[in-house]
């Protein structure tokens, strides 16, 4: 698994390691070799209450390049019970595949989609899924792994 390490100071130039574009030996002969990448980025990240409670928020963050071009985005489903914060539901781009992560399956359980392309239309069908269906998803995780607060 590689994950992408950057440096996030909005609207400067940073460097970026392209670890979540290349397979781990090529990542090292890049590390080794010193090569940088700079480019602008600028991350946007944004979070919303999904109740009245605010128990219940939707995190979203999506890096985009010069040409305002989406780069990577995360789209995350968070619960606060009893002053701790839960992770329900991510997808996730950062890492170059689609991914999505259901918590309220498996404290593990990831799917990848490799054959999903990044756009900006696959950016807001999954905040679409979180925001429709966000309290079926906590019921779920609640009912899994949350037995003693139902």
């Amino acid at each position: 698994m590689y994950k992408s390490i950057s440096l996030k100071v909005e609207g400067f130039l940073q460097a970026i390691w392209f670890q979540f574009l290349f397979k781990p030996k090529i990542l090292n002969y890049f590390a080794s070799t010193g090569f940088v990448v700079f480019m602008p980025v600028y991350s946007y990240r944004k979070t919303k209450p999904l109740n009245e409670e605010l128990t219940d928020l939707i995190v979203t963050e999506q890096l985009l390049n010069e040409k305002r071009k989406l780069v990577n985005f995360v789209v995350l489903q968070l619960y606060e019970k009893n002053g701790k914060i839960y992770e329900i539901k991510k997808h996730d781009f950062s890492e170059g595949v689609y991914n999505v992560h259901e918590f309220y399956s498996s404290l593990s359980h990831r799917q990848e989609f490799p054959e999903e392309q990044l756009t900006s239309e696959l950016y807001w069908k999954c905040k679409k899924d979180i925001k429709e269906n966000w309290l079926e998803y906590r019921e779920r995780y609640r009912k899994k792994h949350l037995k003693s607060f139902i």
